[in-house]
């Protein structure tokens, strides 16, 4: 597919793909699993889990919680300090100000 990560509009085709994908796999009875921030695709997670129960599936949901959006901005820290990976820290601290913080 392609496409360059730090533009907004391949990031948006890159999701979009990834649902089309998702809703394929479980309409060919295949088992997925699926990491997400549940921030901006809210519906489209719904549609997700609700195709996964007309397929027959069984859906679990885990959520992570975590103390703080400091400490989840320093974890992305440290994947950029071990990895290399480079993120968008203000589009990181917008989706954790959204975010229910325990």
């Amino acid at each position: 597919m392609g496409g360059d990560w730090h533009k907004n509009r391949d990031n948006f085709r890159a999701m979009r793909e990834e649902i089309k994908q998702l809703h394929a796999a479980l309409n060919a009875g295949q088992s997925i699993h699926v990491e997400t921030t549940l921030s901006g695709q809210e519906k489209a997670q719904l549609n997700l889990i609700e195709r996964a129960h007309q397929n027959g599936f069984e859906v679990t949901l885990l959520y992570v919680a975590l103390k703080n959006k400091k400490v989840a901005i320093n974890r992305v820290h440290e994947r950029v300090k071990n990895v290399g990976t480079v993120y968008q820290m203000k589009l990181l601290k917008n989706v954790i100000v959204n975010q229910i913080i325990i």
